[in-house]
């Protein structure tokens, strides 16, 4: 497969494993074949939620789907519905625990950022300045709570420039603006974080959902897998007919090489891998494996 150029960096390809579907350590097989994201950290360590927090789901399990989305957009596919609640360590033991490994192992990370309001996301950008040698860029999640205002950064495009606006004076890194899809136009949200100074955009996260768990119980969360993908396409498909010279990392249940060609047709930079990890440890991989037998060689 072709080396894959991302903001000066040379790339094995242009394949990356999301954040939150691997957690923090690797290996250097990861390190030599794709982009690495670990879970998003924030500024102090957060347990996430009580257990169970994951489900298998099937279209039928879905009741509810946020705004502006119908369940009929959804893939007849499975899919996942997670609240973990994003359990992390803190930036400190991030720091103290795997900085020094992703420098060892030459790994080409994209720490991705996480805050309930914008001082959190400033101290972990901060914090992290004397160790950015160990990443290629920050990935500044803007999906997450904002507690302060009882609203989420990535659904206003105001709240999104100033807080943008506000790290790019912190670092010369690339800042990657990871997006949430639950808004009514995306693109305002894409407007505002490139005005602010974003050099990338990631699409998409999860979508909310309640949904049917499978001993029965009812619960509310980020829909992630195959059966997102008509979404995740139809949303990189706007966003790059709108801002068609931004990179765009673009995910969101791929699942097989067919999947990760139509992203790239559809004017990806990079496609990140997410749910599909957890199937089994080397899935990625073997994507990559048969990606490169169907297409790249051509």
């Amino acid at each position: 497969m072709k080396k894959t150029v991302f903001f000066g960096q040379e790339l094995p390809n242009p394949f990356a494993i999301a954040s939150g579907t691997w957690g923090y350590d690797i290996n250097e097989r990861i390190a030599k074949e794709v982009v690495f994201t670990p879970k998003s950290v924030k500024y102090l360590e957060t347990p996430g939620n009580p257990q169970p927090r994951t489900s298998e789901v099937i279209r039928d399990d879905i009741l509810e789907i946020s705004a502006p989305y119908s369940i009929g957009d959804l893939a007849d596919k499975r899919g996942m519905v997670n609240c973990i609640g994003l359990q992390q360590p803190g930036i400190d033991a991030v720091i103290e625990k795997y900085i020094q490994q992703y420098r060892s192992l030459g790994a080409k990370v994209i720490l991705s950022v996480a805050g309930n309001a914008e001082p959190d996301y400033v101290y972990v950008i901060v914090k992290f300045g004397t160790c950015e040698d160990a990443v290629i860029a920050y990935e500044i999640n803007v999906s997450c709570p904002n507690v302060e205002r009882g609203l989420v950064f990535g659904t206003d495009p105001d709240m999104t420039f100033d807080l943008v606006e506000t790290l790019r004076k912190l670092t010369q890194k690339p800042l990657i603006v990871k997006l949430t899809p639950n808004v009514e136009n995306i693109c305002d949200i894409v407007s505002a974080a490139i005005e602010a100074g974003a050099d990338a955009i990631s699409l998409i996260n999860t979508i909310l959902v309640k949904a049917r768990m499978k001993d029965g119980r009812e619960i509310r969360g980020g829909l992630s897998g195959p059966m997102i993908f008509p979404i995740a396409c139809g949303l990189l498909r706007q966003v790059r007919r709108e801002f068609p010279d931004i990179p765009i990392i673009a995910g969101g249940g791929v699942w097989s090489a067919e999947d990760a060609r139509l992203m790239f047709d559809l004017g990806a930079t990079l496609v990140f891998v997410g749910t599909l990890n957890f199937t089994r440890p080397d899935a990625i991989f073997r994507l990559i494996d048969k990606y490169d037998s169907l297409f790249a060689r051509g």
